[in-house]
């Protein structure tokens, strides 16, 4: 997607276009997939952080250091050719969009990683990785009463085993991907996963066509494809070896 696009769908958000704009785009949507796309996560997005930060006004509960990045900074009118002026708004635009995700990485998804890395938590699950076979249903039960379906083990590029689970409490489901690093499974990305009335997570493997941090890591990290049944079963009895 252009930087064009990604400020179009976030003045649409914003309520910042007008209506012949907001009929175009709305025409757009069911033909470009990536654009629909786009427009959901964004409007995640700006749910997380209006849950994290409410509406106040004038933005004290933001870090000072996010603050500051986001506010608009005095132009500098410099005696440069007409195509560097296009080229620095081009730059202004990726730094905006930038911004964007610092504060997106900063505030929604580092909470989620600072949960996982609790000492206690992280050495019931890495127990349970280490030994649990992926499952298509069901769940295996942690020692504090959490539930651990294991869904499937790939090679990383690193040379590593990582596995794709979903980790189940009362209060919430945690979808994620954590690699085995001297023994020890460590968690490298997690997403809280929506959960329905009867308390089965809205679940889906994920692949290298979604758009999400989980598909997002497995595809860039995996080095092949996920161990079937009978190969990730040897591996847990060699421990990953």
């Amino acid at each position: 997607m252009s930087n064009q696009d990604f400020e179009l769908l976030s003045a649409y958000l914003d309520g910042e276009l007008d209506a012949a704009a907001v009929r175009a785009l709305e025409q757009r949507l069911p033909r470009e997939p990536l654009l629909a796309s786009k427009l959901l996560q964004l409007r995640e997005l700006q749910a997380s952080l209006q849950l994290a930060f409410g509406d106040s006004a004038d933005g004290a509960r933001v870090p000072v250091r996010i603050r500051e990045l986001l506010q608009p900074q005095p132009e500098r009118i410099l005696p440069l050719p007409h195509r560097h002026k296009r080229w620095s708004t081009g730059l202004r635009s990726s730094v905006a969009i930038a911004a964007s995700l610092i504060l997106a990485l900063g505030l929604v998804l580092a909470p989620q990683w600072q949960q996982q890395r609790h000492p206690a938590a992280d050495t019931l699950l890495s127990a349970a990785l280490e030994t649990t076979p992926s499952r298509a249903a069901g769940w295996d039960q942690l020692a504090d009463g959490r539930q651990l379906r294991g869904l499937l083990s790939f090679p990383s590029r690193d040379g590593s085993w990582c596995r794709e689970y979903l980790l189940a409490s009362d209060a919430r489901t945690v979808h994620g991907v954590a690699c085995r690093d001297g023994g020890h499974w460590e968690p490298r990305v997690t997403v809280e996963e929506a959960a329905m009335d009867n308390g089965e997570s809205v679940y889906r493997t994920a692949s290298a066509n979604d758009s999400d941090p989980i598909a997002d890591f497995i595809a860039a990290e995996a080095s092949d494809v996920a161990a079937g049944a009978e190969k990730e079963s040897g591996l847990i009895a060699n421990h990953w070896q």
